[in-house]
C-alpha cells in the first residue's frame, strides 16, 4: 500500500506529506501521535475529493491498510526497486502482493464512487456472492469481453515496461510494426468515442 501512495497523483501525496503530514510531526514522536497524523491525512485527502460521507470513508479505508506497514516500519520497503526486476515472472509472495493491493484499492474506489455507504456494501456483497455462484458471467457479459479485449493487453504491456514506467517501448524494432501499433491504439480510441462517459475527475 506505501508503494502505491508513493506511485499514485505523486503530486497530491507529496503536497500532504510536505505540508500536513510532516508539520504534524509525521512519524517522529509516539505511535498514537503518528496513527493521528496518518488518519488526518487520509481524510483529508478524502475531503479533498469532496465533502461527503464516501470520500471520508475511502480515505479511513486507506488509512487503515497504510498503517501495519507504518507501525511495523515496513512504509519505506520498495522505494526505488523494481518488483521481479531480474525475472520474467513474480515469484508467489509479489504475485500475492500485487493481487492484495489491487484488490484493496479497487474495493477502496467503491466506496468512493458510490455515495450511499449502505448501497457500497450491498455492492461488495454482490461481486463476492456471484463471483462464487456463477464465476462464467465474466465471459459472458460485455464488460467480461472488454475486460479480455482491452485490459489483458493493457497488464500485459505494463508489466513489460516496469522497468522503464515513464517511456513507452514498443517490443517491435521495425518502423512499420511501432506505426501499426500506434494505428491499433488511435483505431480503439476512436470506435469508443461515441460512448459517453463522464470522467470522474471532472466532478472535483
Amino acid at each position: 500500500m506505501a508503494e502505491f501512495w508513493r506511485r499514485w497523483h505523486i503530486s497530491l501525496t507529496s503536497w500532504f506529506r510536505d505540508y500536513l503530514y510532516i508539520p504534524l510531526g509525521g512519524s517522529r514522536r509516539s505511535k498514537a501521535i503518528t496513527i493521528r497524523n496518518i488518519f488526518i491525512v487520509f481524510l483529508i485527502s478524502g475531503l479533498w475529493h469532496g465533502a461527503d460521507l464516501n470520500f471520508i470513508v475511502w480515505g479511513g479505508i486507506h488509512a487503515i491498510g497504510f498503517l501495519p506497514l507504518l507501525l511495523l516500519k515496513k512504509n519505506r520497503r520498495h522505494i526505488s526497486e523494481i518488483v521481479a526486476s531480474e525475472k520474467q515472472l513474480p515469484n508467489i509472495k509479489e504475485l500475492s502482493q500485487m493481487v492484495f493491493t489491487f484488490t484493496f484499492v479497487t474495493i477502496a474506489w467503491i466506496f468512493f464512487k458510490i455515495h450511499s455507504f449502505r448501497q457500497a456494501i450491498a455492492y461488495i456483497k454482490k461481486i463476492i456472492v456471484n463471483s462464487f455462484q456463477e464465476p462464467r458471467q465474466y465471459l459472458s457479459i460485455p464488460q467480461g469481453i472488454t475486460v479480455l479485449i482491452y485490459i489483458t493487453p493493457v497488464i500485459i504491456a505494463d508489466w513489460y515496461l516496469r522497468r522503464d514506467e515513464r517511456l513507452l517501448k514498443i517490443p517491435f524494432k521495425s518502423r512499420i510494426f511501432r506505426w501499426a501499433f500506434y494505428l491499433i491504439i488511435f483505431l480503439l480510441a476512436i470506435l469508443n468515442i461515441e460512448q459517453k462517459r463522464e470522467f470522474i475527475y471532472f466532478r472535483f
